[in-house]
């Protein structure tokens, strides 16, 4: 099933008619609390996961956000097959919003995971190099982490994400799932967004 996606200007009009969309932001609580759009429910896409089925008791639409809206598909795609059929994807995510405007909430800064993968990606292949002219045979690891790139990417998948995630810069604070899923079911916000 195709995801229907919402641009930035298109939520702020559906915003300002009043609160008829419910926004769920899947970001890690790292990046959610460096930003994100006020009134906003929390539920990171891994603790997604294993709740879809209760989604599709949500009261109104949902707008599913991440920071780039790749996440937040992936989103969206689990929630349809769980039979969810009131969800859309921000495109462009957070980054769409912030430059057509949107209001922010702001926290902490902390690079986006989507910047920390590319800056480790490029890290590990320079470094490669730099070994390479060292010591013979080096030039592998720079292969290979250009092989990943390219098999992850046609995959749609980011495991580097996943193990970056699991540093202590990058976690933020828990997240009550049940109580974020209740929140969207019963469209009233969390205390605190």
């Amino acid at each position: 099933m195709d995801i229907t996606t919402v641009n930035a200007h298109e939520l702020m009009s559906q915003l300002e008619a009043g609160p008829a969309v419910t926004l769920v932001d899947v970001r890690t609580s790292a990046e959610y609390e460096t930003r994100h759009i006020a009134g906003s429910v929390h539920l990171p896409l891994d603790l997604l996961a294993g709740r879809c089925e209760q989604f599709a008791e949500a009261i109104g639409p949902i707008v599913l956000i991440c920071e780039s809206g790749q996440r937040a598909g992936q989103a969206g795609e689990r929630l349809a097959a769980a039979g969810c059929r009131a969800a859309s994807v921000l495109d462009g995510g957070v980054i769409a919003w912030n430059e057509a405007g949107g209001d922010l909430v702001l926290g902490k800064s902390r690079w986006a995971m989507d910047r920390q993968v590319r800056f480790t990606a490029g890290l590990l292949v320079v470094v490669g190099f730099a070994l390479n002219a060292a010591v013979s045979g080096f030039w592998v690891l720079s292969l290979l982490i250009g092989a990943a790139l390219v098999t992850t990417a046609a995959l749609n998948i980011c495991p580097m994400a996943v193990a970056l995630g699991m540093l202590p810069y990058n976690r933020g604070s828990s997240v009550d799932a049940d109580g974020a899923v209740q929140a969207i079911r019963d469209r009233t916000p969390l205390k605190g967004t």
